[in-house]
C-alpha cells in the first residue's frame, strides 16, 4: 500500500470490496496531480514575477542616476529640436490633466 502527499493510502485491499476502491485510488491519484500542476504553476509564477522585480531594479538603478545629466545634455546640444518638442507635448500633458507647473518649466 502506497501513500499519496495527500496522506491518503492507495493500493492493496482494505477488505471492503475491490470495485469500488480502485475508483477512488484514480480520483485521488487525479487529484494529487492536478494539486502539483498547479503547485508547479504557482513556483513558476513566483520565479518569473521575482526575475521582473530584480531585472526592474537594476535597470532603475542605472537609468535613474543617469537621467539628470541625459536631460542636461539633451537640452543644450539638441540640434533636431526633439527635445524641445517632447518637452512641448509633456507641458501640454500636464496642462490637460492639471498637474501643477513647476517654475523651472514655465
Amino acid at each position: 500500500m502506497a501513500t499519496l502527499r495527500s496522506g491518503k493510502q492507495v493500493g492493496g485491499s482494505d477488505g471492503g470490496g475491490g470495485s469500488s476502491g480502485g475508483e477512488v485510488d484514480s480520483r485521488d491519484r487525479g487529484a494529487v496531480q492536478a494539486a502539483d500542476i498547479k503547485e508547479k504553476r504557482n513556483v513558476r509564477t513566483s520565479k518569473v514575477v521575482f526575475g521582473s522585480l530584480i531585472l526592474d531594479l537594476l535597470g532603475f538603478t542605472v537609468v535613474l542616476p543617469l537621467s539628470p545629466a541625459l536631460l542636461d545634455y539633451y537640452s543644450k546640444h539638441d540640434s533636431s529640436s526633439l527635445y524641445s518638442s517632447v518637452l512641448s507635448c509633456v507641458t501640454y500633458y500636464q496642462h490637460i490633466i492639471g498637474v501643477p507647473v513647476l517654475f523651472w518649466w514655465a
